[in-house]
């Protein structure tokens, strides 16, 4: 059995036939094959012979002619019973006809833009609604090439639903305002347009941040590198500092032949009550004895005597110290 149901405003232009064609099915609708309406018209017409029959009278003229005239409102009973025949015979002819739009999938009428969702096998009428409807609003994105329907009226025209065996195939005709789709359109873009500037306001800080970043981690490269060059040099005066000291210092030199071959000392140590005070080159203190003359080279901050070689000119300590005497080059 199919049955058509329209919900919503009045149609405009051709769809007014149609829909009056469908409504008049609706009437009828317990009329379920096509053999029924053929057996209606036998019926009708067969009623209509018996009755003609009885309406029917024999009339004798003036001049003894024999004529038979109908009785009185037998052409009504006759229209009503040539109109009932007629529609009889359109029910058997349209229970094997679908509305137009079903054989669409969408199209244009006036300012509306008209779609067809189709949900075929449904175990329910109701459940073949619900999915219909969703096909629908899938043809409307596929036609606008507009993902997001959120805010768009759609309205239901109408249904066509016939029964197939035990399921369903439910085909909903639905409309929305082409100025909606227009001003719909026109919100995603200003949206889309937001979120662009969003994000590339977002992709511009990071950016930022990571410039700054290459800045930063450039500077710290370039003052590691000048620490590096500063941390080798003075390493490299240490080294030569040590060297100088082991090469030229000799026990009995004065304070000031010291200076002048090594020049300023890097630090001072002061003993004997403050008034001697032993210079450090490199590594190596040369220390002085109350003459203020060179006493010994040392690593530490007095002369070592525990176990010296043998002609006592290097003496060393448990603790890794080292003292020279006499010749300090070995």
């Amino acid at each position: 059995m199919q049955t058509v149901r329209r919900v919503g405003p009045e149609p405009k232009g051709s769809e007014s036939i149609e829909i009056l064609f469908q409504s008049t099915l609706t009437l009828l609708e317990q009329v379920d094959c096509f053999l029924t309406g053929c057996y209606l018209v036998i019926y009708l017409i067969t009623v209509g012979v018996f009755a003609g029959s009885a309406m029917l009278s024999r009339v004798t003229n003036k001049q003894g002619f024999i004529r038979f005239a109908l009785h009185p409102g037998a052409c009504s009973i006759v229209r009503i019973l040539l109109c009932v025949t007629v529609l009889g015979a359109g029910v058997a002819y349209a229970e094997a006809v679908k509305p137009f739009w079903t054989e669409k999938s969408s199209y244009i009428e006036g300012d509306n833009l008209y779609v067809v969702g189709v949900a075929s096998n449904t175990p329910s009428i109701e459940s073949g609604r619900k999915q219909a409807f969703e096909n629908g609003k899938s043809e409307i994105m596929n036609f606008t090439q507009i993902s997001n329907l959120e805010g768009l009226v759609i309205k239901t025209q109408m249904t066509y639903e016939e029964r197939i065996g035990n399921t369903f195939n439910i085909y909903r005709l639905m409309f929305v305002d082409y100025e909606g789709i227009n001003s719909l359109k026109s919100r995603n873009l200003e949206q889309t347009k937001r979120n662009y500037d969003r994000y590339q306001q977002k992709q511009e800080q990071e950016i930022t941040i990571k410039r700054n970043a290459l800045s930063k981690l450039s500077q710290n490269t370039k003052e590691l590198a000048q620490l590096d060059k500063k941390y080798y040099e003075i390493v490299g005066n240490v080294q030569t500092a040590s060297e100088k000291a082991l090469r030229y210092v000799k026990v009995g030199m004065s304070r000031d032949e010291v200076e002048s071959l090594l020049g300023h000392p890097r630090s001072i140590h002061r003993h004997y009550y403050d008034h001697i005070h032993d210079l450090k080159y490199g590594k190596y203190w040369v220390i002085f004895d109350e003459a203020n003359t060179v006493k010994c080279l040392s690593t530490s901050k007095m002369c070592i005597v525990d176990d010296c070689n043998t002609i006592a000119t290097r003496c060393t300590n448990r603790w890794g110290g080292v003292s020279y005497y006499g010749r300090m080059i070995e």
